[in-house]
């Protein structure tokens, strides 16, 4: 840690060197001046912590730069000293912003005491200040740390920088370390301002160099300028923008994300402080961060099915209710099938409940071949499956459910294991808005209509507004 300056201000060399010899022991730096203009030019060329001055200056009077040191390092402080003044000169200086008076002449234990008293108070005030500093740090960042979405952590992640720093510019970057294409490994999930550019404008090569090569590197928060600037920010910087500061989301040394904020023209740069702020944040985002990664990995294994790895009943009424509240938004349609097995029960009594398990993977697999990759296939429970089809009416959904229904009906199942299965599977579709607006009785229809395939004919198709019981 730097030690403490401390300017001696006073025309009589005899009396700065007396100062000198007396805080020559304490661990501050000690400089001199000799007028009121040095001492001033001292104050805005150094962080000076404390002026010892005399009140009768050459070029002005101590009050005089007392009042210019207030105005413009208000975190100075002064003790003024003299042998020519009364009480109320001294009243008049303690108003004025000084932090205590001496009157000459006073013996060098004195001055020590006056000077160590004020840079302990000084020291006292930087701890409450950091600790203040730390729940200020805190509060902001409960506007992320119950996010239970890790792509949500970063967008408020930026914001809370932002916020904490002054900074009108920044993006959020979220980065897949297991995606080979390197267009889908960088995506702008937040835009602040209006400089930044969109991901839709950033360079391929420009993602790869930046999320594999720089990011991957990349430990600790850290301002960029210069050449690493123009080379890995500049491509997606505000024009008037010649550094940044990149707060990285690393978690066990892989990098997932980063939090880039922009410093422009005339706003000045990032200072050290603003550095240990946005690194300690960065610490509190990538534990929030990492936080949203175990509870959405948790969460998806309770909607995911053990057996066939396809999602189960749970997740189905959650699933479809947002498909049709993006159906509704677009004005399409969405079609839900209903899908049961006939006489999978004879599988598990000839074969055992472990050929009727592998069975049933073979099945998912049918499913998962046969539909688009935003369609959502579903177990419900035993030989039952659902799938969700966002986009599709009932013709194209009875399309699907036909090419479904014939191929589980020429698959050879168990092949494996020497054993010639064959399987047949009754299927119901209902669609909305058309047989209902409801996600709940979109799935009463659906099933209704397959238990009707089972009570006739099975290996069927059968549609919701076919079925007229």
């Amino acid at each position: 840690m730097d030690k403490p300056i401390v300017v001696i201000v006073d025309d009589d060399p005899l009396f700065r060197r007396f100062c000198s010899d007396t805080l020559a022991e304490s661990e501050l730096e000690v400089l001199h001046a000799d007028s009121g203009k040095a001492a001033l030019r001292l104050c805005g060329e150094l962080k000076v912590a404390l002026l010892l001055m005399e009140m009768h200056l050459p070029d002005m009077t101590g009050i005089e730069v007392l009042e210019k040191v207030k105005a413009q390092h208000p975190s100075t402080d002064v003790i003024l000293s003299t042998g020519y003044a009364s009480v109320d000169t001294a009243v008049q200086a303690l108003k004025k912003g000084a932090s205590d008076y001496l009157r000459k002449p006073y013996p060098p234990a004195e001055l020590a005491a006056a000077v160590r008293n004020i840079i302990e108070q000084r020291h006292l005030y930087q701890i409450n200040e950091d600790l203040r500093n730390r729940l200020r740090l805190y509060e902001i960042s409960r506007s992320f740390v119950a996010a239970e979405e890790p792509l949500r952590v970063i967008t408020l992640g930026v914001d809370s920088l932002c916020e904490m720093l002054g900074v009108e510019q920044a993006i959020g970057i979220s980065i897949d370390p297991d995606d080979e294409a390197a267009t889908a490994e960088l995506k702008v999930l937040e835009v602040r301002g209006e400089g930044p550019r969109t991901s839709e404008e950033l360079l391929p090569a420009f993602i790869d160099s930046f999320a594999r090569q720089f990011m991957g590197t990349l430990q600790s928060t850290l301002v960029v300028e210069d050449e690493l600037f123009e080379r890995y920010i500049a491509p997606f910087a505000p024009e008037e923008s010649k550094s940044a500061l990149v707060v990285p989301i690393t978690i066990d040394k892989v990098a997932m994300g980063a939090l880039v904020l922009f410093a422009l023209a005339g706003q000045g740069g990032f200072d050290i402080n603003m550095v240990r702020d946005a690194g300690f944040l960065g610490g509190q985002i990538t534990l929030a961060f990492k936080q949203a990664s175990r509870f959405q990995e948790a969460k998806s294994m309770a909607y995911v099915d053990s057996l066939t790895d396809l999602y189960n009943a749970k997740y189905l009424p959650i699933i479809l209710e947002k498909r049709i509240i993006d159906a509704k938004q677009l004005g399409n349609s969405l079609s839900l099938l209903f899908l049961d097995l006939d006489n999978f029960r004879n599988i598990n009594t000839c074969h055992g409940h472990q050929a009727g398990g592998k069975a049933l993977i073979e099945i998912a697999w049918i499913l998962q071949s046969n539909v688009r990759d935003n369609d959502t296939v579903i177990r419900y429970g035993g030989d039952e499956f659902t799938v969700v089809l966002p986009e599709a009416d009932t013709d194209s959904a009875k399309e699907i459910a036909e090419r479904i229904r014939k191929q589980i009906e020429h698959h050879v199942f168990l092949g494996r294991e020497n054993k010639n299965v064959r399987l047949t599977t009754c299927i119901g579709v209902a669609t909305y808005p058309d047989d209902t607006m409801a996600a709940e009785t979109l799935i009463h229809l659906a099933d209704k209509a397959m238990y009707k395939g089972k009570d006739t004919t099975r290996n069927v198709v059968i549609l919701a507004r076919d079925d007229d019981s």
